[in-house]
Formats: structure tokens, C-alpha cells, sequence
């Protein structure tokens, strides 16, 4: 398993406790706080602080990939400045598709 703007990771969390075995082969996100939780709960081998900050190319292949964008950009309590707002969620999806591919 591996993914992006990890935040606590729902998924993770949702495997755990459905007893689903599985690897965190890693994990990103640019919180201190979320790496704190997720470098200790789910152990990744390996922990990015940005998905910009990395080469899609080095990542493994993984079975799972999940990607959770930061929605405040898109969402109604937010800004609601789309996929080019602030947060450039837009940048970040296409950050996302080229490890996908």
C-alpha cells in the first residue's frame, strides 16, 4: 500500500481494523503532526513531506495506491477556487497520475 496527502489515513486505519494484512510501503504528507501519527501507528518505509518532493520513478509498485487530496480548494466550506486554488490540488493530481502510470 502506498499514498498521498496521507492526512490520518482513513484507509490504513480501515484495513487495520478489518484485519487486512498489509505492507505501508509509504506514505506522504506535509503535516508534522499526521507524520508523528502515521511514522508511528503504520510504520511506512518510507515517508515523503510533499508529493512534489519526490521521484515517482523510485517509488515500488504497490497493490493500493490512495491518493486524498486536500479538498478545501474544492469543497463548500472551503474556497471553492477549483483545481488551481491555493493548495494546487491541481498540480498535485497530475503529481499523482504519474506515479499511477
Amino acid at each position: 500500500m502506498g499514498g498521498d496527502s496521507s492526512g490520518l489515513d482513513a484507509a490504513a486505519a480501515a484495513l487495520k481494523r478489518m484485519g487486512v494484512k498489509y505492507s505501508s510501503e509509504f506514505m506522504c504528507d506535509n503535516s508534522k503532526h499526521s507524520k508523528n501519527i502515521l511514522s508511528n501507528v503504520y510504520e511506512p518505509k518510507r515517508f515523503f513531506d510533499g508529493i512534489m518532493d519526490r521521484d515517482e520513478e523510485a517509488l515500488p509498485d504497490v497493490d493500493l495506491y490512495i491518493w486524498t487530496p486536500p479538498c478545501q480548494d474544492v469543497s463548500p466550506a472551503g474556497q471553492k477556487q477549483g483545481v488551481d486554488g491555493p493548495r494546487n490540488m491541481g498540480t498535485r493530481m497530475k503529481q499523482s497520475m504519474k506515479y499511477i502510470k
